[in-house]
């Protein structure tokens, strides 16, 4: 089995995946990935999308496609299905609704709802 390299945070400290297990039996236990968090994507175009989106601006058909990509993977994320709480209904309907977001009135509705639900990906 190969050895994993370690994940950094943004401060590019080591942060272990996989930590021990609380049992302390020494296993590890495999976390979920986390929803990738906007500020830290690096291609360029998902940064400025959503700036343009938090002050206000209209956005293009591109924009809104590459924001539907990033809501996409936030709420495909195994993360969600750990809450405590349960995750009911609306984690279901999250996941479907991504799919509609083809306007930017689309994306505020969404936005809103995920929002409510208490994971808002901005």
């Amino acid at each position: 089995m190969a050895k994993r390299k370690p994940v950094r945070s943004p401060e590019n400290k080591a942060i272990d995946p996989a930590p021990e297990n609380k049992a302390g039996t020494g296993r590890r236990e495999e976390l979920p990935h986390a929803p990738k968090f906007w500020k830290y994507e690096t291609s360029g175009v998902l940064a400025p999308a959503v700036q343009r989106y938090l002050s206000g601006a209209p956005l293009t058909t591109e924009e809104v496609a590459v924001l539907r990509d990033y809501c996409r993977q936030w709420i495909a994320s195994a993360v969600w299905e750990m809450n405590p709480h349960g995750n009911g209904v609306w984690l279901a309907d999250l996941r479907r609704g991504v799919e509609g977001i083809t306007s930017l009135e689309a994306l505020r509705r969404w936005l809103a709802t995920a929002e409510a639900a208490g994971c808002d990906p901005l």
